[in-house]
C-alpha cells in the first residue's frame, strides 16, 4: 500500500496535527470564556458588554465546530478511498489467480492429449512388431519344411539304390522311372514352394515399405501440431503478461493533466530476465518534458515487471517499446 500510494500516510500525519491543533484553540477559548465570566462577576461590568463577548465566544465556538466537522470528513473520505484500493487490489488478484488456473488447465489437457497420442503409436508399434515376428516364424517354418523334404529325399533315393540290388533290373528300371517322375513333381511342388516364398518375401518388403511411409507421416503430422500448440501457448503468454506490464506500468503512473492524443510519447523498455527494468529510453517525445518524464518514472517504480519465467517466452519481453496513451499500445520483440 505504501509502494502504490506513498502519499496517504502523509494526509493521514496531517488530519490528526490539524486536528489537535483545533482541540488546543477549542481549550484556550473556553478557559478565555470562564476566566471572564470570573472577572465579570467580580468587576460588574454592564449588560451590553457582557452580550458581545458572550456573542464572541459563541461564534469562535461554532467556527471550531465546523473546521472539527470538516477534518472529520476529510478522515472518512480519505478512509473511503483507502477502503476502495484495497478493492480494486483484491480483484486484480483474482483476476491474475483465474488466469493462472485456466492456463494450468489448457497444459494439462495439452499433456493428457500428448500422453494419449504417445499411447496409440506404441500399440501400432507393439502389432507391427509382432506382424514381422509371425512372418519371420512362417518363413522358418517353410525352410524346416523344406529340409525335412530334401532328408526325405535322401532316404528315398538310398531305398531306390537297396531295391536296385534286390530284384530285377526290370522291376529296377521301373521303380527308376516312377521314381523319376516322383522327382520330377516334387521339383514342381518345390518351385512352387519357392515362387510361393519369393511372393511372401516380396509381400513383406512391400509391407514394410508402406509402413515406413505411414510413420513419417505420421510423425510429421504430429510435428507440425506441436508446433502449432506451442506457437499458440507462446502467444497466450505474451498476451497474458503484456496486460500485465501494462496494468503494473498504469497503477505507478501519475498523469500529469490533459494528454494531446495527437503527440503521444513513446519508450523502449529493457528487462532482466527476473523482470527488473535495466533500461528506459524515449524514443520519441511527446513535446511536453513533464509528460515524457512522468511516463519514465513510472516504468522506474514498476520495476520489477511481470515476465514469463521460460526463457524462450522472455524473448518476446527484453526489449519492449511502448506508445502511451489512454489504451497503451505494446510492441514486443
Amino acid at each position: 500500500m505504501a509502494k502504490f500510494f506513498p502519499q496517504t500516510r502523509e494526509k493521514k500525519h496531517a488530519v490528526l496535527c490539524a486536528i489537535f491543533l483545533h482541540i488546543i484553540v477549542a481549550a484556550l477559548l473556553m478557559f478565555s470564556f470562564e476566566h471572564y465570566k470570573s472577572a465579570s462577576s467580580q468587576k460588574n461590568i454592564n449588560s451590553n458588554d457582557d452580550s458581545k463577548i458572550v456573542q464572541a465566544v459563541t461564534v469562535d465556538n461554532n467556527a471550531v465546530q465546523t473546521e472539527i466537522n470538516k477534518i472529520t470528513a476529510k478522515k472518512q473520505e480519505a478512509e473511503n478511498a483507502k477502503i476502495a484500493e484495497t478493492k480494486m487490489l483484491e480483484q486484480l488478484a483474482l483476476k491474475a489467480k483465474m488466469a493462472r488456473l485456466l492456463e494450468q488447465k489448457k497444459i494439462q489437457e495439452l499433456k493428457e492429449k500428448q500422453l494419449t497420442a504417445i499411447k496409440i503409436q506404441t500399440e501400432k508399434n507393439l502389432k507391427a512388431k509382432k506382424e514381422l515376428e509371425l512372418l519371420q516364424q512362417q518363413k522358418l517354418n517353410q525352410q524346416a519344411e523344406l529340409k525335412k523334404m530334401r532328408q526325405q529325399q535322401i532316404v528315398a533315393q538310398k531305398q531306390q539304390t537297396e531295391l536296385k540290388k534286390l530284384h530285377q533290373q526290370q522291376i529296377a528300371t521301373q521303380k527308376q522311372q516312377a521314381e523319376l517322375k516322383k522327382l520330377h513333381q516334387q521339383q514342381i511342388a518345390a518351385q512352387k514352394q519357392q515362387a510361393k516364398i519369393e511372393k511372401l518375401a516380396k509381400m513383406k518388403t512391400t509391407m514394410q515399405a508402406k509402413q515406413k511411409e505411414l510413420l513419417q507421416q505420421q510423425m510429421h503430422a504430429e510435428s507440425a501440431q506441436l508446433d502449432k500448440i506451442n506457437s499458440n501457448i507462446i502467444n497466450a503468454q505474451i498476451k497474458k503478461y503484456g496486460s500485465l506490464i501494462v496494468a503494473a506500468i498504469e497503477r505507478n503512473w501519475v498523469v500529469p493533466g490533459k494528454i494531446d492524443n495527437n503527440n503521444l510519447p513513446k519508450i523502449l523498455i529493457n528487462l532482466a530476465p527476473d523482470g527488473k527494468v535495466l533500461q528506459v529510453v524515449l524514443t520519441k517525445s511527446s513535446g511536453n518534458s513533464i509528460l515524457d518524464h512522468s511516463v519514465i518514472t513510472a516504468v522506474l517504480k514498476a520495476s520489477p515487471l511481470p515476465v514469463p519465467k521460460d526463457k524462450n517466452t522472455f524473448k518476446n519481453f527484453a526489449a519492449l517499446n511502448l506508445t502511451v496513451s489512454k489504451d497503451w499500445i505494446l510492441h514486443t520483440k
